[in-house]
């Protein structure tokens, strides 16, 4: 009887000091960093016009047990704080498909739950759009308005200009940016296409699909010479590899022809990048 007690407040304990040393770490390594990965990142923006998906009101970590079967021990739970200055002025939503919970956390979002279209409505109207990478524990950009474009297009696919396309990768993925601008009304079924390709040409991974995880499409653009900057990522494949680019009918699968300045790599229909081995 004696041991069986002594057994029971241990695990509680344990339990308990477990979910203690995950709120420490939250309070004061998670929290500030996902502070600091948001307000580093809005330089220059109007906070009115920011759009924040999937903010983690509330982190604790996952080891909820059932002692001997029958007793509850659920370990506390740490808020984290909105950022100064944009708790009133920014726009915070949910959207479930992003959501996840980080290897031995678990999360609670801030802000309004989003269905797609809704979501997509808020990405067309907003300067920036961030949301909380799981991975990282840290706010990525999704979005970015930029200024309208003044200079000749370097790679132009009919009325739709790829400004600049830049790669950023670590051991385990790549991050790419692309900076696009609509100069007119383009058809509902275009679309965009990144494939990584071996340098044979086959294929080894892609990120099709409209820009802002297919919430904006071309089609639904803020604007004639809207000029915005999306992210995708993607995986960091053994050996030699290269990226291309395209905008493609999602229907009928045909390319669009492309014309390409010097400034860039181009094939008949698509601007290539190489990253490197």
């Amino acid at each position: 009887m004696c041991l069986g007690l002594v057994v029971l407040v241990g695990g509680i304990i344990g339990v308990l000091w477990r979910g203690r040393v995950v709120g420490l770490a939250i309070k004061d390594v998670v929290a500030p960093t996902l502070r600091a990965s948001l307000v580093s990142k809005l330089s220059g923006a109007n906070a009115k016009g920011v759009v924040v998906v999937n903010w983690p009101r509330e982190i604790a970590a996952d080891q909820s047990a059932n002692l001997m079967g029958i007793i509850p021990v659920v370990p506390p739970t740490y808020s984290v704080d909105l950022p100064e200055g944009l708790s009133d002025s920014a726009t915070w939503l949910q959207f479930r498909p992003w959501q996840a919970n980080p290897p031995g956390l678990k999360v609670e979002y801030a802000g309004k739950e989003m269905l797609p279209e809704e979501l997509a409505s808020q990405v067309k109207g907003a300067d920036r759009v961030f949301s909380f990478d799981t991975q990282t524990s840290q706010m990525i950009v999704l979005l970015q308005r930029l200024p309208a474009a003044t200079l000749n297009c370097p790679s132009l696919f009919d009325d739709v200009c790829l400004q600049q396309a830049q790669v950023q990768r670590n051991d385990r993925e790549m991050q790419l940016t692309l900076d696009w601008q609509v100069n007119d009304t383009v058809p509902a079924e275009t679309t965009v296409f990144v494939h990584i390709l071996t340098n044979d040409g086959m294929l080894i991974a892609q990120a099709d699909g409209d820009p802002v995880g297919n919430l904006l499409a071309l089609s639904n653009w803020p604007g004639p010479g809207a000029s915005l900057r999306e992210t995708r990522r993607l995986p960091v494949p053994d050996g030699d590899y290269q990226i291309s680019i395209g905008v493609y009918n999602r229907v009928s699968g045909e390319r669009w022809s492309l014309r390409c300045t010097g400034m860039v790599t181009c094939d008949a229909d698509a601007v290539v990048i190489s990253p490197g081995h």
